[in-house]
């Protein structure tokens, strides 16, 4: 992307992030494959951003309930930051401003985050970060009319340098869906289907090539109405650890493969009755695999669904956060009742909408 002349000027705006949730296509996106998302309007990261010329110590913090303290990062400290490979919250906003790092140079920046969702959910609220700070930049030094950058390579290719510093590993998936959206559906908008796939996968030896192909999965209200809950575990799974785990465990290939075909299956046929189908599928194949944490209150839980007939699914790269499950809400609230799992609760439901 070619840049403006660089703003002198003083400057706020504010970005807001859906959040989202992988419904069929884990571990398979990895390698390539489709994945299928719904980006959730209830759940969003909004972020205050405050430009201001400093040419004398140029700073960048950033602030949120959920952090201890307001993070600030000096100018001289951004490049030794991001050659770290030490994780903590000062890279990770190293990592935010990656990228955009020749244009901050006599720009003091305060991001405020004024509504966010936790990140025991699974929402990815972390990539939600991410999306803001790149569109609030590149709204700044590239292109004021982001939703023309969208067709651009140099605008993924740079996000997706960021997440790559970031996390070091991903598809990117959860990135660009939720950066599609914050800049396509800018009012409130019901729960939304995406499809996912990097068209720019396989294509270079080192993985700076990204060029995400996006499409909305229509489905009819009632279908979308009858998709069920998701229900937080009460264990958080963080995603760089669990894919970690799984590249250890030197999985065959059959197994991402099939996490592809959920996702084309559904693609191919997005009704109930095919939902209801693959999520026993998923289900079994993540059991298989030991995705479900092994804690009283889920396998308490699953057993319920089991014998009820209530389909579910891990979601994401499993190991906690939620689950998915095909339920109306009283169902399952009743259900998380009689197993005496407080822990556990309905977040989403999508009859709600």
């Amino acid at each position: 992307m070619e840049a403006n002349q660089p703003k002198i000027n003083n400057s706020e705006t504010n970005v807001s992030v859906p959040g989202k949730a992988l419904l069929f296509g884990e571990y398979g996106v990895m390698r390539g494959g489709e994945a299928v998302a719904v980006c959730l309007p209830n759940f969003k990261m909004s972020v205050d951003f405050s430009f201001r010329e400093d040419k004398a110590e140029p700073s960048y913090s950033l602030s949120s309930d959920y952090l201890s303290r307001t993070i600030v990062v000096e100018r001289n400290k951004l490049d030794q930051l991001l050659e770290s490979v030490e994780a903590n919250e000062e890279r990770n906003l190293a990592c935010y401003l990656s990228g955009f790092s020749e244009f901050l140079q006599c720009v003091t920046l305060s991001a405020n985050v004024s509504r966010e969702f936790s990140p025991s959910l699974g929402f990815g609220s972390s990539s939600a970060l991410l999306s803001a700070f790149h569109i609030a930049l590149a709204e700044r030094f590239f292109a004021p009319n982001l939703i023309e950058q969208l067709s651009h390579s140099e605008f993924w290719s740079s996000l997706y340098k960021s997440l790559m510093r970031l996390q070091g590993r991903g598809s990117g998936y959860d990135i660009a869906l939720q950066t599609w959206a914050a800049l396509n559906c800018k009012q409130e908008f019901a729960p939304t289907v995406l499809s996912f796939r990097d068209a720019a996968y396989g294509q270079a030896t080192e993985r700076a090539m990204f060029s995400p192909e996006i499409s909305v999965v229509p489905m009819s209200a009632a279908e979308m109405a009858g998709m069920g809950c998701f229900v937080e575990s009460g264990v958080r799974s963080e995603t760089r650890r669990v894919l970690q785990h799984m590249e250890k465990k030197k999985i065959e290939s059959v197994f991402y493969e099939q996490q592809t075909s959920f996702a084309k299956r559904f693609l191919a046929e997005p009704v109930l009755d095919n939902v209801t189908r693959l999520c026993r599928e998923a289900s079994n194949l993540a059991l298989s695999h030991g995705l479900l944490p092994a804690t009283d209150s889920l396998q308490s839980f699953t057993r319920r669904c089991d014998s009820l007939g209530i389909a579910w699914k891990t979601m994401g790269a499993g190991y906690g956060d939620c689950l998915w499950v095909i339920a109306n809400r009283a169902q399952v609230e009743s259900m998380i009742s009689e197993i005496s799992a407080p822990e556990m609760r309905v977040q989403f439901a999508f009859e709600d909408f």
